[in-house]
């Protein structure tokens, strides 16, 4: 085999792509000896991309909307991704709350997060202070300090996250998670009924989210002043 690879090297017949790579381009040849044009595309909207969809595993072709939540449910920032992955969209949805709470003359407290966002660099990029779950939220610890004295200094930011997610008081700030940014994406879906995006593009969806989050903060201010007249 490594005498085989070796020819091929030499001829420049070997093919040094990764083994997605080459799954696809074998599907491509399939479609197309079937009389296909090889993979489909996305013609209407060229900036949208495969993003899980659900529970159960399956996809859809879209984008990955990511809102900052005051603990009022305000809707504080927004961010449009094409990634799948939440990981890289914990910093920019950060700046846009920032930029925001600037504007306002405000200051975040703190920043509460899903296990989505766990990494090293989340956790330790500049920025008001954080915590971030390690895991699932039934999987938090609910019980008490694991180890009396101050936190340790020589662990990874991931370790001291965990330390300090099992004490009481942080345990019970994160609770406010669910309670917040959870319950205003389901009033986004149900209650506003954006569930898929009217526009194309990815700068057309942004303005399209701004303009939902913009819709949900004017009602409740509206809301608001009623009950204070």
């Amino acid at each position: 085999m490594l005498a085989g690879a070796e020819d091929q090297a030499a001829t420049g017949a070997l093919d040094l792509r990764g083994r997605a790579a080459r799954e696809r381009a074998r599907r491509t040849r399939k479609a197309r000896a079937r009389g296909g044009t090889g993979p489909t595309v996305n013609v209407t909207d060229p900036d949208s991309r495969l993003m899980t969809h659900g529970a159960g595993g399956g996809s859809v072709q879209g984008y990955n909307a990511q809102v900052a939540v005051t603990d009022d449910h305000l809707i504080l920032g927004v961010h449009v991704s094409q990634d799948a992955n939440d990981t890289h969209c914990f910093a920019p949805t950060l700046n846009e709350a920032m930029v925001a709470a600037t504007g306002l003359d405000l200051q975040i407290g703190t920043v509460l997060a899903d296990a989505g966002y766990f990494t090293e660099e989340n956790l330790t990029m500049p920025g008001p202070d954080r915590l971030i779950a390690p895991g699932k939220h039934r999987d938090l610890p609910t019980g008490t300090d694991p180890a009396p004295g101050p936190l340790p200094r020589d662990d990874s930011a991931k370790e001291l996250m965990r330390h300090r997610l099992k004490t009481p008081g942080a345990a019970a700030i994160y609770k406010r998670r669910s309670a917040t940014v959870e319950t205003l994406i389901a009033h986004l879906k149900e209650h506003v009924g954006l569930r898929r995006f009217s526009r194309r593009g990815h700068p057309a969806v942004t303005a399209e989210l701004n303009l939902a989050a913009a819709v949900i903060n004017l009602r409740r201010m509206h809301t608001a002043a009623l009950a204070t007249t």
